[in-house]
């Protein structure tokens, strides 16, 4: 029907449903369709979310330098639109890349300035986070960390 912004949303959201299929590669083709649209329109809150799916889809396949670049992107386009709540969420899929990736000081850093942001407006997470930094700060550097995803 000629709206190139509904279009990106709707493959954002498929991308997402395969994502939670375990279907990461049909995932991945979707979001970054969503992805070149969204940037053909100019619309950088979509290209935000798409991006963002992707890092999760690459996290889960293991492949945390790109998960890590595209959650970075996702993070850069969040910072001047002032979407403090969603540079925190991703910011702890960072942490979360970075723990799977065995990177405990990454994990922290990305953590804390998640944690800082959530304190800000009394997010539901900020305990479970402060939890999950406590079990970090009391694992040895180099000690087996569990990973996720």
């Amino acid at each position: 029907m000629g709206d190139r912004g509904g279009e990106a949303y709707v493959y954002n959201e498929v991308g997402w449903t395969y994502s939670l299929c375990g279907e990461y590669d049909e995932a991945i083709t979707q979001c970054l369709r969503a992805v070149a649209i969204h940037q053909q329109i100019g619309n950088t809150s979509g290209e935000a979310h798409a991006l963002d799916k992707l890092g999760w889809a690459h996290h889960h396949l293991k492949q945390y330098p790109q998960a890590l670049d595209y959650f970075g992107q996702a993070l850069k386009l969040w910072r001047p639109m002032g979407d403090r709540h969603l540079m925190a969420e991703t910011l702890v899929h960072i942490g979360e890349t970075h723990l799977a990736a065995e990177n405990p000081e990454n994990t922290a850093l990305s953590w804390r300035m998640a944690l800082s942001i959530f304190q800000e407006f009394d997010h539901p997470d900020v305990e479970q986070l402060k939890v999950r930094l406590a079990q970090l700060d009391g694992m040895a550097v180099g000690s087996d960390i569990p990973s996720r995803g």
